[in-house]
């Protein structure tokens, strides 16, 4: 009997010892609709490229479609604009499913697309992508799949391929030139499929100025992984986690969490984390764990080495006190990177909401009613709790905001709002198709709206 429980327990520690994350981190991707007719697209590329240079490579890439415009169309950027229904430019489109429209001050320093790349900054994909090789003077591409789950299952999605140019002296940069769509089927633990395509890179000039991307796409419109073979960090560590770092659970708790697990994607380092506050109550207390059974005051650097490729997982193990929220983080550090922090914010249940509204990415616009309208139309906003108001924009097809409407207090559950069909001077808008959302809040989906004959 105690030879049995002896051997057990080993077992349950060699398990501990050897785990290993169900995912890999994903590389965010930022697909913009442009138009060299429209001047409000300059803004889109100026915002693309600061945040281009605020995030790495393998944490986030762009590449741009041009639509309609002489020289840098083709039937692959026309083919995408027709997949995601665009008609204003610009649009940019992140990881398949979120856009962003127009220009103007947040869209040119970066500010509305750097929101949006931070809340999916720590996203867990199911599969990890690898470009095996690519010839750019053949325009041969080798790009490997990996499954990382044993639960996920890919049947029959799509895999895309994509060529893409750099500026020549009086072009754009990341032109979209040509690509290659084929179906992917994958499933069962660290399965893999390759795959082997070939660009038609003779036909765009200067071989150099070619560098290449895939990214495998589901049929409801989201990118599960992407990679590209743009140059990345020597040094780099990413955490990825399979759990909101915005927590709500109850007060007068011992909180454990899921696994945040840290990647070593770049040569072997040595590292230490700590668990900092930022907003801590004073009977809240800050420590963590790791997966083989040790524990740690937050405040105390934990030193720890990684080779390439291995990985390390902690878990936050927060002694909640009464009622309130905390906002803290883990940050990693080594002599070879900056700073690497990975922020949480805990908020109890019961957090009195009196006088203490929460944000307003608890506030989701729904679809307006009717649509298409002529003379008015109703907006739908539904909130988990009580918020403070908010601004629905209104854009025309150009990006240019057309009319705010401003919401008082939201309570609990629906509420709604009419709108006239009138712009910022109260001056009816002429027949066309419109889009709302939410101001400052790239979570909002963006709506389609239609005004028929207002007069």
């Amino acid at each position: 009997m105690f030879r049995y429980l002896y051997v057990v327990i080993i077992l349950l520690l060699a398990a501990m010892l050897f785990a290993e994350p169900e995912f890999y981190p994903m590389t965010q991707v930022g697909e913009a609709f442009l138009n060299t007719s429209n001047a409000v697209c300059n803004d889109a590329v100026a915002g693309l490229n600061i945040v281009e240079d605020q995030f790495h490579n393998g944490e986030f890439f762009s590449m741009r479609y041009y639509s309609q415009s002489t020289g840098l169309s083709n039937p692959f950027s026309e083919a995408r604009v027709d997949y995601y229904d665009i008609t204003a430019f610009p649009t940019v489109i992140f990881n398949g499913t979120e856009e962003i429209i127009g220009g103007g001050p947040s869209i040119i320093n970066g500010s509305e697309y750097a929101q949006l790349i931070n809340q999916n900054r720590f996203a867990p994909s199911p599969i990890m992508m690898q470009v095996i090789d690519f010839n750019s003077f053949y325009g041969t591409l080798a790009v490997t799949v990996t499954m990382k789950s044993s639960t996920y299952s890919i049947q029959n999605q799509s895999i895309h391929f994509v060529l893409v140019q750099n500026g020549l002296p009086t072009e754009p940069t990341n032109i979209i030139r040509e690509v290659i769509t084929q179906p992917i089927t994958l499933s069962g633990l660290n399965s893999n499929v390759s795959f082997n395509v070939n660009f038609d890179t003779e036909i765009y000039g200067i071989v150099p100025e070619y560098w290449v991307a895939a990214f495998v796409q589901l049929d409801n419109g989201s990118i599960l992984q992407a990679v590209s073979i743009l140059s990345q960090p020597t040094y780099q560590i990413r955490a990825a986690m399979p759990f909101s770092p915005t927590i709500i659970d109850s007060a007068n708790i011992n909180y454990n969490s899921e696994t945040v697990w840290f990647y070593n994607l770049g040569q072997a380092d040595n590292y230490t984390i700590r668990l900092l506050p930022d907003n801590n109550p004073a009977d809240w207390y800050l420590n963590y764990c790791n997966e083989t059974g040790g524990c740690f005051p937050g405040d105390i650097p934990n030193p720890f080495s990684l080779a390439s490729g291995e990985v390390i997982g902690f878990h936050l193990n927060l002694l909640v006190g009464n009622s309130g929220t905390s906002t803290f983080h883990f940050i990693v550090e080594s002599p070879n990177i900056s700073p690497y922090i990975v922020p949480f914010t805990y908020q109890t249940e019961n957090t009195p909401n009196d006088d203490q509204f929460v944000p307003e990415t608890n506030v989701q616009l729904l679809q307006n009613y009717p649509n298409p309208f002529t003379n008015e139309t109703t907006f739908c906003l539904y909130t988990r709790q009580t918020s403070q108001p908010v601004e629905i924009e209104i854009f025309n097809p150009k990006g240019q905001k057309v009319k705010v409407l401003n919401t008082g207090i939201l309570k609990t559950g629906t509420s709604t709002i009419t709108w006239n069909g009138t712009d910022l001077k109260g001056r009816k808008l002429p027949q066309g198709i419109y889009y709302s959302r939410i101001r400052n809040d790239n979570k909002s989906k963006t709506i389609k709206m239609l005004i028929m004959n207002n007069k």
